[in-house]
């Protein structure tokens, strides 16, 4: 298990407790990591994010909720190249409605293996929660920890579709951000370039690093289903086109 530096505590809450002001009043986490710092794309104030954590009640104990909570962390990432990653979630709801194998924006050059009919994406300019028509399905509620790196969104119940069980499929999928591109997502170069990534770190003849950096997805890293390589499945050169497997909820 992963764990952020500092401490943390948690505040058990008796089923006959009256006070919610003496739940919240312990601050749990430090304000500041030991290993953050100010980094310029983030400003200068960055000492602000301070979370408290409780633990759930038995189940017996718990009231229902109207929102379906997903989040999303990459550890390789500093805090402050939060604004320069972009996550989305394609799913597919049975039973709701048509579905479509696009990718978020066609210039992302790959597709959905599942289809979908519900897209979520959060990103640091902006966030869509559309079906393939193009709909406006409702408002993502969006938290990011500058000490976790933790990203969390949350959707009401009603709009995804109900709660999501046995014949739900997820796909998954990070790119690079960048607000300029008409997809808004970082594209690629033979290699590396100011504010694109590189398809090889140096040139070479191997057939990755020869191939049109233009037709390249743009997916950074995704979540595989057990039994997918995810090398295998990003693999342009094997692939025409790259097509994202779901992970399904059995």
């Amino acid at each position: 298990m992963a764990w952020s530096p500092g401490w943390s505590e948690l505040t058990v809450t008796p089923s006959a407790a009256t006070s919610v002001a003496r739940v919240l009043r312990n601050p749990v986490a430090p304000a500041r990591a030991v290993f953050d710092r100010i980094r310029v794309p983030t400003g200068w104030r960055t000492a602000i994010e301070v979370m408290a954590t409780t633990r759930p009640q038995p189940s017996a104990c718990i009231a229902g909720t109207a929102a379906v909570h997903m989040a999303t962390t990459d550890s390789r990432f500093r805090s402050s190249a939060g604004p320069y990653a972009s996550s989305g979630v394609d799913a597919n709801v049975p039973g709701g409605g048509s579905t479509t194998t696009a990718a978020s924006f066609p210039g992302r050059n790959y597709q959905v293996g599942a289809g979908w009919n519900r897209l979520l994406e959060v990103q640091g300019f902006g966030q869509r929660f559309i079906n393939p028509a193009g709909d406006v399905l409702g408002t993502i509620n969006i938290h990011a920890s500058a000490i976790s790196r933790y990203i969390t969104f949350s959707v009401p119940k009603a709009a995804l579709g109900g709660t999501p069980g046995a014949g739900w499929r997820f796909t998954v999928v990070e790119t690079g951000q960048d607000g300029f591109s008409p997809d808004q997502a970082r594209g690629f170069q033979p290699t590396p370039q100011g504010f694109q990534f590189g398809v090889c770190a140096t040139a070479s003849t191997d057939p990755h690093c020869t191939f049109n950096p233009g037709l390249v997805p743009k997916a950074v890293d995704v979540l595989t289903p057990t039994g997918v390589s995810q090398s295998d499945e990003l693999d342009y050169t094997l692939h025409t086109p790259v097509v994202i497997a779901p992970i399904a909820i059995p």
